[in-house]
């Protein structure tokens, strides 16, 4: 009781009055009410600020979800305007329609975020015509020039047409007044008759053209191209009928068996028929010297819809749908199970390859030089068949490059010829001196020389020779065959191509696949490390399949005073590429006889083989020539750049590259090589994994509105009221 009464003296005198439930109740429960006040505000300024400011965050290892590296060092600092098109229509009912339609769209918006100097447009065909029209006009004002060449082949036609529907009546009106009659039944003279019916014709056929071209022009939207290839054809057609006519009426007009009458028309109109063919084969060959035509381009892209223009400062190119959204038709027989493969979206690879091509002041040239054999990166050759590096060879050319290939032994032409097929095109000499070189050094087999053996091949020779002359290129030696020391030497680069590089066999569990399988093999390796170098540092992590690879090593340079180089004191850097791991202990097997027999192999120094480490590749550069060895003779071959994931297909029913590391280290090391460091990255397509899926509207409502605006305050809320429960009296 004393303690009592003290406490009570206590508070009177410190006039100190003690806090009622109600009291408590009142202040706990405004401190949990202005706290989920503050917590909704600043949740909404959190998503408002979330959707004003122009950032997005990827946290996936390797950014698939974003542009990629390379991408971004093209269009970071671009400096001449680029617009980007979509023309995907949003009115169809196919939710996979529409889901295409926005992956477009988001994927443009990257490229106007990220990008410099680019606009984004988004025009549906279908419900925006006015736009569409504003579009081609937009593209007739840009790249008007080559309209106007057409415009002026056809608004000349119709004096063209005069001209020569004037001769052929005069011509009509003779030969209705010859006695034809005279030589019906004759079978020696029906080429003359012929001939003379075909003159009738001449006026009708011009006419039928005529009307077709004035059919054309006479649209809202002239088909300027269209009209142009009626005229064109009619022309041919003209040329060709003529041709014969004039060769029978040179070679029967002295045959006495035909009317005098027949002979001295045929005499007298000879020249009138040559001045005809003289104007119609003049107006083929200016139709034949016109550009392709940007508006007629446009045009076809509307009518397929579903297509993406990216458009320069002074040319054009347009990506349709099947380009975007790529059928993987090609490897679909690898798939066994009936499972059909997705599409894969090739938005970013195609968009950024356009922008670079449109973007360069010069177009490179990649010469594909080889010992004889059939074209190596051509989609088809003469002879039916595809190239086996045609895959990067469309790569290339995607990419902006003139592709050309040079057989520097002449066979493959003659063998063509022989056959009766067109020899292929062959690089010219003015060419293969600027050209960057990609040299692959197999054997062939070639022709007895009539001296005995065999003729020496006059590639390596070649190679060197350009390379002294300040040239660059892609060494890609084989096997027991050419090791170019004349063209590596000087530079300090050795190919032991006596050898390869092999590791122990490796002992297999009992559930291992195919790529397990292989690579056991003592010279079979999956690498995902090409070296710490311009070339092989951006593509670290992309594995990657060679086999088999033979070793390279650097040394000293050739001292200046040996080298064949026009430049021989400027200082060479040479770097290793393709370094070989030795967790499991590797070496370079020199008995490659014993390899293939029976695929094992035991490191032997005493009989030669080389000991680690070893790597696969090295590159040098001398000034401004450059030079890049990949010793793995297949790596670029098309069966591994495009041997498909079919573990990610099975999960995902998307087809990707499983050793994207291949073709992108051969695009490197024709962007270094080039001097194009801008290019030096992962590409978009050694990263074509799906994105994610696009939200609905629906879906993005409810995660801005339902999760962040009331169900995260909500959870506040119900907490607060579970405190203010538990501590109340």
């Amino acid at each position: 009781m004393l303690r009592f009464e003290q406490l009570r003296m206590s508070e009177k005198k410190n006039n100190f009055v003690a806090e009622s439930q109600r009291q408590r109740w009142v202040k706990y429960g405004l401190n949990v009410l202005l706290s989920c006040v503050v917590v909704i505000v600043l949740g909404g300024l959190v998503v408002y600020i979330a959707q004003r400011k122009d950032k997005r965050l990827d946290m996936t290892s390797q950014r698939v979800y974003s542009l990629k590296e390379q991408t971004l060092n093209v269009i970071r600092d671009n400096k001449s305007p680029i617009t980007l098109v979509s023309l995907y229509s949003r009115s169809d009912q196919d939710p996979a329609e529409m889901d295409r339609a926005q992956t477009v769209a988001d994927l443009l918006d990257e490229y106007s975020r990220r990008g410099k100097n680019i606009n984004v447009e988004l025009i549906d065909p279908v419900n925006e015509p006015g736009k569409v029209d504003e579009l081609i006009a937009q593209v007739t004002n840009k790249y008007g020039g080559e309209i106007a060449q057409y415009r002026k082949v056809v608004q000349d036609y119709p004096g063209v047409y005069e001209e020569i529907n004037n001769l052929a009546t005069a011509e009509t009106k003779k030969v209705a007044n010859l006695p034809l009659e005279q030589m019906q039944g004759n079978d020696a003279l029906q080429s003359v008759v012929l001939a003379l019916i075909t003159v009738q014709q001449m006026p009708e056929q011009l006419k039928e053209v005529k009307d077709n071209v004035e059919r054309i022009t006479k649209q809202k939207l002239p088909d300027w191209r269209g009209a142009t290839t009626a005229i064109d054809s009619g022309m041919t057609a003209l040329g060709e009928l003529l041709g014969p006519v004039i060769t029978s009426f040179e070679k029967e007009k002295s045959d006495t068996r035909l009317p005098a009458a027949v002979r001295d028309y045929m005499t007298s109109s000879t020249p009138h028929y040559e001045q005809i063919k003289k104007i119609a084969d003049s107006m083929h060959s200016r139709i034949s010297k016109l550009g392709d035509l940007k508006l007629d381009d446009l045009r076809q892209q509307l009518r397929q819809r579903n297509s993406i223009l990216v458009m320069g400062d002074s040319d054009m190119r347009t990506l349709p749908e099947e380009k975007v959204w790529q059928d993987q038709k090609d490897v679909r027989q690898l798939v066994m199970n009936g499972q059909t493969p997705k599409a894969t979206f090739a938005g970013e690879q195609q968009i950024t390859t356009a922008i670079l091509a449109l973007t360069r002041t010069s177009k490179p040239i990649i010469a594909f030089v080889r010992p004889g054999g059939a074209p190596l990166a051509s989609s088809a050759s003469p002879m039916g068949e595809a190239g086996p590096l045609s895959k990067l060879g469309d790569r290339l050319r995607d990419y902006g490059f003139e592709v050309v290939e040079k057989d520097v032994s002449g066979q493959y032409a003659m063998q063509a010829q022989m056959q009766g097929m067109p020899p292929p095109e062959e690089a010219t000499d003015a060419q293969l001196k600027k050209a960057i070189w990609v040299v692959l050094g197999y054997q062939v087999q070639q022709q007895q020389n009539p001296m005995g053996g065999t003729p020496p091949s006059n590639l390596a020779p070649a190679v060197a020779e350009h390379i002294a002359q300040g040239g660059s290129a892609l060494i890609i030696p084989f096997p027991e065959s050419d090791d170019f020391a004349a063209a590596l030497a000087p530079l300090g680069i050795t190919v032991h191509s006596n050898a390869v590089a092999v590791h122990e066999h490796l002992q297999l569990s009992e559930n291992a696949d195919e790529i397990e399988q292989a690579k056991a093999v003592p010279e079979v390796w999956v690498l995902d490390n090409y070296g710490d170098n311009a070339i092989g540092k951006p593509i670290k992590t992309l594995e990657g399949v060679f086999v088999p690879v033979l070793p390279v090593t650097t040394g000293p340079a050739m001292p200046a005073s040996k080298q064949p180089s026009t430049r021989p004191d400027e200082p060479i850097t040479t770097e290793h590429l393709l370094p070989i791991p030795n967790d499991v202990p590797s070496w370079g097997e020199t008995d490659l006889t014993t390899l293939q027999q029976d695929q094992t192999a035991k490191y032997e120094p005493e009989k030669g083989d080389l000991p680690p480490p070893i790597y696969g590749g090295a590159m040098a550069q001398r000034g401004t020539s450059r030079v890049v060895v990949i010793a793995a003779p297949q790596f670029a071959f098309d069966r591994y750049v495009s041997y498909p994931d079919l573990d990610i297909f099975h999960r995902t029913g998307q087809l990707v590259a499983r050793f994207p590391g291949n073709g992108q280290l051969f695009m490197n090391s024709i962007f270094w090589l080039n001097h194009d460091t801008a290019m030096l990255g992962i590409a978009p397509t050694s990263m074509d994994t799906p994105r994610l899926k696009d939200m609905s509207p629906a879906t993005l409502s409810f995660w801005r509105g339902g999760v962040l605006l009331v169900l995260l305050p909500g959870f506040v809320i119900i907490a607060g009221i579970g405190v203010y429960m538990a501590r109340r009296d």
